[in-house]
């Protein structure tokens, strides 16, 4: 599963500047070898061109004009990590164009920060998280049909918007799922203590990060202590049943779930009422001064 998922640039109400700049540091640092790194990109087509522009541009501010010698870039874990990397590069006979770096050093395992642009849904850069320097770019057409291709994989475990519309970042808030969302920036979630960490679904599941990590590692045990006072109001749930006591039941607990938190400020007060009504019954079906 896709560990990230994509930024989205929504029309030209955004920065892409700052954007851009956003994207490539949370992309490249510790040369994409970062869990949380964006794994891809939506960007819808009319912001498309003047995005990459300034995502190359950005590199080369970053990393000089040869990243391979940038003291600021770092190199692949390991040679087992490089060539499944390797694997990824796109072909001369591809569809796919990169636009950005694609150079390679095997005995130093060294990839240059890559960005491949007309990447598909179906592309090998799309099947799997690439935690890498690739950062593959897709054009849509609108929010809905970026929200509708994070919808139709599986949940990532961090998903970026930038868009400075608020109706758009309420959409990503509510029509999509993550474990986490950064609205104009990235990572920085990760970051913050008081945020919980974690995935949902395939991404993993529960969070860690400050109190976050004691709940998650703790059993919040459920705990319910009657008094006696209220004895008398047992006689409404014990057989033998009877319409009359469905009655007053359902009338007693019709609110007892939107209530609840004003059920435990006036559990004692409920329960002598409870009790005086169970009482009143009791007496009523004895034949008590309810009856002639």
């Amino acid at each position: 599963v896709r560990s990230s998922a994509a930024s989205d640039v929504y029309k030209r109400q955004v920065s892409t500047q700052s954007t851009g700049r956003r994207i490539v540091w949370g992309k490249f640092l510790n040369v994409g070898q970062v869990c949380i790194a964006p794994d891809y990109i939506l960007v819808l087509k009319d912001v498309h061109d003047q995005l990459v522009a300034e995502m190359k541009k950005v590199v080369v501010e970053f990393f000089g004009s040869d990243p391979s010698v940038s003291p600021d870039y770092g190199r692949i874990v390991n040679q087992r990590h490089f060539n499944r990397l390797k694997a990824l590069m796109p072909s001369a006979e591809s569809s796919e164009k990169i636009v950005c770096g694609g150079q390679l050093d095997e005995n130093s395992l060294y990839i240059a920060p890559t960005i491949v642009d007309n990447v598909g849904p179906d592309s090998k850069l799309m099947k799997d998280e690439i935690f890498g320097p690739f950062m593959p770019i897709i054009q849509v057409e609108s929010i809905t049909e970026a929200i509708q291709f994070i919808r139709g994989r599986p949940k990532p475990l961090a998903l970026y918007l930038f868009s400075e519309r608020r109706e758009v970042a309420e959409r990503f808030k509510k029509e999509t799922s993550s474990g986490g969302l950064t609205i104009n920036d990235t990572l920085l979630h990760g970051f913050v203590a008081s945020l919980p960490f974690g995935g949902v679904g395939e991404s993993g599941m529960g969070a860690y990060g400050g109190r976050h990590s004691y709940e998650t590692f703790s059993h919040e045990r459920a705990v319910l202590h009657r008094s006696n006072i209220d004895a008398a109001a047992d006689v409404l749930r014990f057989p033998p049943y009877s319409l009359q006591k469905l009655g007053w039941l359902k009338m007693l607990m019709s609110n007892s779930v939107k209530s609840s938190n004003f059920l435990i400020r006036n559990g004692l007060s409920i329960g002598l009422i409870v009790g005086l009504f169970s009482a009143l019954y009791f007496y009523a079906e004895k034949g008590g001064f309810f009856h002639q």
